[in-house]
Formats: C-alpha cells, structure tokens, sequence
C-alpha cells in the first residue's frame, strides 16, 4: 500500500495504490471506517503485463533431422518485470506449404511446445506469434535431410 490512511474526496470515494509483490495471484483487500469495523474490499488480480511479453529462452535447433522424425521447439514468454505467461497462445507458422499453422498455450512456468516433422527434404523457418500482443520469435532454419539409406529412420542429431 502506498498509504494506511486515505481520506474519501466530494464523492465518499477514498483512493489506494498497491504496489506488487513478486508472486503473481489474487490480493484479497479489506478497509475499515471510522466506526473500527473491517470490510472485505475488492479482490485485485496481480498478473503478467500483456503489453511487453515476448519470447525468451528459445530451444536449440536440431542440425539437420532426418525426413518423417519429430521436431520439438519450445520457447517461454515472459514480460518486461520477469514475470512468466500462463496460458497464454502461441501461433507456431511454417514456411513450408505442407505443414499448417499449429497453435499451442504456455503452461503454469510460461512455456509453449510444438511438434512437427516434414515428410519431404526442405528448409523449414519456424516463427512463433504471441497472440495476445502479435510480438515473434524467428527460429533458425531447419534442414530436414534423407535418411543415407533412403529411409526415416536416422536418429536425430541436435546442435
């Protein structure tokens, strides 16, 4: 709180700043009148500012995974003040025409995941969109390679 005692202007309105803590939650208030009894007041939702979340701490890129075996990448979101994104969307896009645009939420630790693979040889540029705010994160891109002997069943290598 920014003062223990506010006065209530013309309207009988009386006025508090709160200032947040670290831990992100609901903040149950309570005021007390000049009688001494305490009221339940609003509950006030302390959370992530949507406005300056962005991408941080991307996954590496596989080096070359072979055709029809699983990419994952994941990235988490974050604000400006550190505090991580629950349940926030995530468009994951493709540059490749045979794999449609997949979305995915972060978890309770701010964190989303994507799975994909391609079923042919290409370059693939992944960029993922926060939906809440339209800010990106481009990955590398990923060469999906044939396996030596013709076949999808190479291990993956990862850089």
């Amino acid at each position: 709180l920014e003062a223990l005692m506010t006065p209530t202007d013309n309207d009988g309105v009386a006025t508090v700043k709160l200032h947040a803590g670290t831990v992100m939650g609901s903040a149950m208030t309570f005021y007390q009148h000049d009688l001494g009894k305490q009221l339940a007041g609003p509950t006030v939702e302390i959370g992530f500012d949507v406005s300056t979340l962005s991408p941080t701490g991307k996954s590496p890129v596989p080096t070359k995974p072979m055709v029809g075996k699983p990419v994952s990448l994941f990235l988490t979101l974050e604000d400006d003040y550190g505090n991580l994104a629950a349940d926030q969307s995530v468009l994951w896009t493709f540059n490749s025409p045979t794999i449609l645009p997949i979305e995915t939420d972060t978890n309770r630790a701010g964190l989303a995941e994507v799975t994909f693979t391609s079923e042919e040889p290409e370059s693939i540029t992944v960029t993922a969109t926060i939906l809440a705010n339209g800010n990106k994160a481009i990955f590398r891109p990923i060469e999906f390679t044939p396996a030596a002997d013709g076949s999808a069943d190479s291990p993956l290598s990862m850089a």
